[in-house]
């Protein structure tokens, strides 16, 4: 049957294409086309996570997870909140969509300077500081998304007797799922992104502050190993948001498939 949207690619694609990838890597460095001292071949990686040691590596991997699951959890709620309330609560409406259409074109590290001035280099300023991205951005889709939603999901539960109370608990709620699933994709690349520059500003553990600490030392190799650490890092996360959301929306999946069936 002809598909006009492709699938996404499977896990033995991507598997296939990230050992092309080494493989190309590794043979454009045997043959001098990458200068090592710039970009540094596999083997010398792997020798410096050899070097640096597996707990060292694992407590700094630890530390920049940490620090984004939690701006992320706390922006995300904080986001879905004031989206929900922008589109039902007229004094919502009024205060917080002036503030957040204001505060979404601002790049959030133009806000690193001033959230070091408040928080100094205090664990709380890089949660704060990702937490504000990811609410603002969040707070838009979702706003979005409730507008998106069919307006029957409304009047059926309302015309059945629901109060609004439950029809937000019940349909809108679980309704935003499948309309957030790109969304929030796009808050945890931006969280990765505000956790590792605010860990280049006096961290003491984190991915970001092996990147930075091995650039004053000129050690591309463990540059390298955190930036391929981190792509994996993100892509575990991205794959684990991807499962969580695909449960959560498992009826518009079927919802949809009935509607193609129909037609």
């Amino acid at each position: 049957m002809y598909r006009m949207i492709e699938k996404p690619a499977g896990l033995g694609t991507r598997l296939v294409f990230t050992f092309g990838f080494v493989i190309v890597w590794w043979a454009l460095s045997k043959t001098g086309v990458l200068a090592s001292v710039l970009i540094p071949a596999p083997g010398e990686v792997i020798s410096a996570a050899e070097r640096l040691g597996f707990m060292p590596l694992a407590n700094h991997i630890l530390f920049t997870v940490g620090r984004a699951i939690a701006g992320l959890i706390l922006g995300s709620a904080i986001g879905i909140t004031v989206g929900v309330l922008i589109r039902f609560n007229g004094v919502v409406k009024a205060i917080a969509e002036p503030l957040v259409d204001s505060m979404r074109p601002v790049p959030a590290v133009a806000l690193v300077p001033f959230f070091i001035l408040i928080f100094g280099f205090s664990e709380t300023g890089r949660i704060v500081l990702v937490l504000v991205a990811v609410a603002v951005l969040l707070a838009v889709a979702t706003a979005e998304a409730v507008v998106s939603m069919p307006e029957v999901w409304f009047r059926y539960p309302i015309a059945c007797g629901l109060r609004r109370r439950d029809v937000m608990m019940r349909v809108v709620l679980p309704g935003l799922v499948p309309f957030l699933k790109g969304p929030c994709r796009v808050a945890l690349s931006v969280t990765l992104t505000l956790v590792i520059v605010s860990e280049f500003m006096g961290a003491q553990a984190g991915l970001g502050y092996l990147i930075n600490l091995s650039r004053v030392n000129l050690s591309t190799d463990v540059i390298m190993l955190a930036v391929l650490v981190l792509g994996i890092v993100a892509q575990v996360m991205d794959t684990v948001m991807v499962i969580a959301f695909n449960h959560g929306s498992f009826w518009f999946v079927g919802l949809q498939h009935g509607v193609t069936r129909s037609e």
